[in-house]
């Protein structure tokens, strides 16, 4: 699957534009051109977060909404009978096949068009997106829709990189879904219950401390000075296993070299940061094609975490 035209049709700044694309696509320009506009017309389309907001007067070209908005995205499926099962491509192309159904022909079968409309609405003020797609432009059917979902939405995931994300704010963030227990093996249960058994003599250890039990003891003695209860105040170390994912820290371990040292430089952690949420991502919308869409690296990150980033 690769991405080849996007249209735009009255849409914010555009009165009408056709631009190529490609699966790795740089956007640049001054301020108030419309690069922002024009990652938003792509979020429209294949992101409903965005979609389900609908269009305000605003949205329209010159608030002209005599007009509808449109946006259209072509998409060249010429690599659906390659062979190779571990080209990502041809599972994306598969996956859109699969999906979409009877909305292909078989006059076109290497092209398939996504299109959205929207014409305002000034009863309810507001601009409704109605998907179509298929192979030709007069030949589109609707997007099968299921209340704010629809069937675009199973082969297409958005995700926004913010260029200037904190690796340890991050990192503790996402630690569950990082590592989630579709990925436990027989090996890390036998791992967790010796560490829970470790975890009891952890506990058990703490509190016969002796300075744990001669305050015990004292307050035991406080507690009695006020009510004659045959009891005693026990002070009890609950260190849980259901805890130990809370204390997990990267580190950076050079090759060949014994010791693990902090992730410093703010480079490395960038690159770290953008590795975990590429990692999640996968996870997530392991069935999807997923989009990165990146803004304005150039204000948080040096040009060489640019480059690196572009990869």
């Amino acid at each position: 699957m690769e991405f080849k035209k996007l249209v735009i049709e009255n849409f914010r700044n555009f009165s009408s534009i056709e631009i190529d694309l490609s699966n790795k696509n740089v956007i640049f320009g001054m301020n108030d051109s419309g690069k922002t506009n024009l990652l938003f017309a792509i979020r429209y389309l294949l992101d409903r977060s965005i979609r389900n907001k609908g269009f305000i007067k605003s949205d329209y070209h010159k608030h002209d909404i005599s007009k509808p908005i449109k946006i259209q995205l072509e998409i060249d499926l010429s690599d659906r009978e390659e062979d190779d099962e571990e080209s990502l491509k041809s599972s994306h192309s598969r996956l859109l096949i699969s999906t979409v159904a009877g909305a292909r022909k078989n006059a076109s079968l290497d092209t398939f068009l996504i299109s959205l409309e929207a014409m305002y609405d000034e009863k309810e003020l507001f601009g409704n997106p109605v998907l179509s797609w298929g192979s030709t432009l007069d030949d589109l059917v609707e997007v099968p829709q299921y209340g704010t979902r629809s069937d675009i939405d199973k082969i297409f995931q958005i995700v926004s990189v913010n260029p200037a994300i904190e690796l340890d704010v991050f990192f503790k963030r996402n630690r569950k879904l990082l590592f989630s227990d579709d990925t436990k093996t027989d090996e890390d249960v036998a791992l967790e219950k010796a560490i829970e058994s470790s975890i009891i003599d952890l506990n058990t250890n703490i509190s016969n401390l002796s300075l744990i039990t001669s305050v015990q003891s004292q307050l035991t003695d406080a507690y009695k000075s006020y009510r004659k209860e045959d009891l005693e105040i026990k002070i009890q170390s609950e260190i849980s296993i259901s805890g130990y994912l809370d204390n997990l820290t990267p580190y950076i371990n050079w090759n060949g070299d014994t010791q693990n040292y902090p992730t410093s430089g703010d480079g490395r952690k960038k690159l770290l940061s953008f590795a975990i949420n590429h990692l999640i991502s996968e996870k997530q919308y392991s069935s999807k094609v997923i989009i990165y869409l990146i803004e304005e690296p150039e204000n948080s990150l040096h040009r060489s975490v640019q480059v690196s980033l572009s990869k």
